[in-house]
């Protein structure tokens, strides 16, 4: 299975997976392993700047892109945010500038922040 995974971090309940597609069969549903999901929400925590990394796991590799929106209900007023591709590839530096430009189109969004605060509004 590959997996677009989008991640932010909440302030009260820590790293946080909203939403997961499915690359191998886009409109099939997603189900991650939580030993996978526990993982890709630990990732935001390694990161203080915003830019591209990569990471392994066992039986997976990820090509991660984290970043930062601002915010008018956030800490900080700004949203962490990480975009990652769950992937068998042994290269998943090909994914950089898909995550890159990922990242710019949701950067644009005005008011994007409320997506991650929908309880509050």
């Amino acid at each position: 299975m590959e997996a677009l995974v989008l991640c932010y971090f909440d302030n009260f309940k820590g790293p946080r997976i909203t939403n997961v597609l499915n690359l191998d069969n886009i409109g099939t549903p997603v189900k991650l392993p939580p030993k996978v999901r526990k993982e890709i929400e630990k990732l935001i925590d390694t990161q203080t700047e915003e830019g591209f990394f990569t990471y392994g796991f066992k039986t997976y590799t990820t090509a991660n892109f984290y970043f930062e929106i601002p915010s008018d209900l956030a800490r900080g007023k700004r949203e962490i945010l990480c975009l990652s591709v769950l992937t068998h590839s042994r290269k998943p530096e090909l994914f950089k500038e898909t995550l890159i430009r990922g990242a710019q189109r949701f950067k644009v969004i005005p008011n994007l922040y409320k997506a991650f605060h929908g309880e509050k509004e």
